[in-house]
This record gives structure tokens, C-alpha cells and sequence, in this order.
């Protein structure tokens, strides 16, 4: 496998039904989700619009697996490892025992139909959050397959990451040397905004997930985790990046005067950003012309934070990928396999980097 093909950061599957996940369930469970009449949307609940309300007809829902095939025809080249995402289980349940065993099944379907049909494929395992032993035990069950290579967690909760209660799971992600994924989406129960639910798809696309997104990267800095536990790494993802700039600008200056508040942080906030954060290309939020481009790309480190990202089988009209085209072949070779390949560390001892 080549040390330098591309490595897709966000590539979305779900299975097809909700049978095809109760074949992994307990038959006590099967029955409970057959009685109670649970189906799965991967949609999130109207977080994406519909495939015939989108742009020439694109697909929005995520893949199957006999659709992954076609992530060769990427425009940057054929793929060399793909991280997985399947978000059916965001906004799942609130019963914490369901839960629990949704995300093992989801991260046994994930292994059993995908992981091993295809070397190249990596997995993200799928945590539940309100109970937060089962959440590690599921950690330590998924770290011994090579092929899962980070925890996915959604933005937006009914909690800040950064709490200490939270803290255990962070922890066995970081001995386990799983990556933890912010993704988009989450639990509907609250708005991430001071002003309510969004009304629309793209009020949450502009508005709503980057705050959720920037809430909670600041809660995992100012808490001290990401300082504290040894070994921690971040993916944001589906969530933006143009933003980055002027909230580690924010931070910074903040902590210069309020340090006392944060002891735990013996340098500025930005510096443990940029050191263990990286962000996901698809989608963003950015300006049109090159130039402006480019003054965007320098801002915000792009060489450095930013990890391709085909957001497969979602599209948008945006400016990342042409970004890409601004920066010069080294920086460019980074962000399409150099920051994957060195932040998802599981992955290359897999052979998948």
C-alpha cells in the first residue's frame, strides 16, 4: 500500500435498515426495538435534505457498502485508506442500556460488513454517552481490532466534553491511541443556540454545528483534558475550520489575563490546539477568489490542522477542495495524506498509511 495515496478522513456509511443492524442485537433487544417500532435515519433527523432536493440529483444519504467503490473516481486520485463515519446512532435513544448495545452493534456491523471486505477501509467506533463505564468498556472491546482507528462523538449533547465526569472515556481513548472525532450532529434535545432550534438545513450548516463544534474544543481545552491526559488527540469534523483563526486569537488573549482560572494551561490555549487538533476539509465555509483563499489557508495553518475530507456521498458548493489548488505541492501533499497519516497513528501501524 502507498505511503503517499490519498487518505479520506470522512467517508459516510449506514446500514441499509434497521434489520440489518438487529442481526448484532441481543434477541431481548431485538424485541424491545421490533415492539417499540425503532428505525434508524441516518439523515439525523433532517439534518441533510433529501436526494431529490439536492443539487443534481446527488445522493445526501450515506453510502452503502457496494457505493464504496466509488471513492477511486476522487478527484485527487484514487484512495489509499478511508475512515468510515456512520452517525445512526447520534440521536438513537435515551435509554442508556439501548444505547449501549446500539453501539455495539454498530461497531460489529461496522467491522463484519465493511472493515473486512476492504484493507483499506478504517472504522470509527461508535461510544455511547450516557453511561460512561459501558462507554470505556466498548473503547477497550473496539482497541483490540487494528482496524478501528478513533472514537466518534457528536458536537452537540446535553453536556461539555470537558467534564470531569466525561473525563474516564477521554482517557481510554487516549491509552487505547484512539483518536476522538467530534462529528456533526447530535441529540436534538438542545439547541446549540442561545436562540433556539435552526429552521432549516442551512441555518444549521452555517450557524449551529460550528458553535456546537468551537463549545466544545473550548471545554476540552479550558478544562485541562486536553492538557492533562497524556496522549489525546481531536478530529473536528463536518464542522468547518475558517472560524479557527480568530477563536484561538480569542483564547489566547483571554487566557493571558485570566490564567488563574486555568493553572492547568503553562502555555497559550492555541498551542495545544495546533498541536493535537486537526480538522476534517468538507465542509467550509470560505471566500471565493484565490487570493482571499490563500490569506484564509495562512490564517488558519491549513498545512497544518487540515485533513482531506470527501464527506463521500454528501456534496456541497464549497471552496475546500479548490483550496487546495492555493497551496503549494508540499502543503498540498499534507493535507491529502501527510496530517492524516501522522495524527490517526492507529492507521499506519495497521498498513493503511
Amino acid at each position: 500500500m502507498t505511503t503517499n495515496g490519498l487518505i479520506d478522513t470522512d467517508v459516510h456509511v449506514a446500514p441499509s435498515d434497521f434489520a440489518e443492524l438487529a442481526a448484532y442485537l441481543p434477541q431481548y433487544w431485538q424485541r424491545y426495538a421490533e415492539e417499540g417500532g425503532v428505525r434508524l435515519t441516518a439523515r439525523q433527523r433532517g439534518d441533510y435534505p433529501p436526494p431529490d432536493e439536492a443539487p443534481q440529483g446527488d445522493a445526501r444519504t450515506p453510502a452503502r457498502a457496494a457505493e464504496l467503490a466509488a471513492l477511486d473516481q476522487d478527484e485527487h486520485g484514487p484512495v489509499a485508506a478511508a475512515v468510515l463515519t456512520c452517525t445512526v446512532l447520534f440521536d438513537f435513544s435515551r435509554s442508556a442500556q439501548f444505547e449501549a448495545v446500539g453501539a455495539r452493534a454498530v461497531n460489529s456491523w461496522t467491522a463484519d460488513v465493511l472493515l473486512d471486505e476492504d484493507p483499506r477501509l478504517f472504522g470509527s467506533a461508535v461510544i455511547p454517552t450516557l453511561d460512561v463505564e459501558e462507554a470505556v468498556t466498548e473503547i477497550q472491546r473496539v482497541a483490540e481490532n487494528p482496524r478501528f482507528v478513533r472514537i466518534l462523538l457528536p458536537v452537540r449533547n446535553e453536556f461539555r466534553y470537558g467534564e470531569p465526569s466525561f473525563r474516564p472515556v477521554l482517557e481510554a481513548a487516549a491509552e487505547a491511541g484512539l483518536v476522538v472525532c467530534l462529528h456533526s450532529g447530535g441529540r436534538t434535545g438542545l439547541s446549540a443556540s442561545p436562540t433556539g432550534y435552526h429552521g432549516s438545513f442551512v441555518e444549521d450548516m452555517v450557524v449551529d454545528q460550528h458553535r456546537a463544534a468551537q463549545n466544545q474544543l473550548v471545554s476540552l481545552v479550558s478544562s485541562g483534558v486536553l492538557a492533562r491526559v497524556d496522549g489525546l488527540r481531536l478530529t473536528v469534523a463536518e464542522c468547518g475550520f475558517s472560524w479557527l483563526a480568530p477563536l484561538l486569537w480569542r483564547l489566547d488573549k483571554d487566557w493571558k489575563s485570566l490564567w488563574r482560572e486555568v493553572p492547568w494551561l503553562d502555555r497559550e490555549p492555541s498551542y495545544l490546539v495546533r498541536d493535537r487538533v486537526r480538522f476534517t476539509l468538507e465542509p467550509a465555509h470560505l471566500p471565493p477568489d484565490d487570493e482571499a483563499l490563500r490569506e484564509a489557508a495562512a490564517l488558519c495553518e491549513a498545512p497544518r490542522v487540515l485533513m482531506y475530507s470527501s464527506d463521500f456521498p454528501h456534496r456541497y458548493e464549497s471552496a475546500a477542495r479548490h483550496l487546495l489548488g492555493t497551496l503549494g505541492e508540499e502543503d498540498r501533499q499534507q493535507v491529502l495524506h501527510g496530517n492524516a497519516r501522522d495524527h490517526y497513528r492507529r492507521l499506519a501501524m495497521a498498513g493503511g498509511a
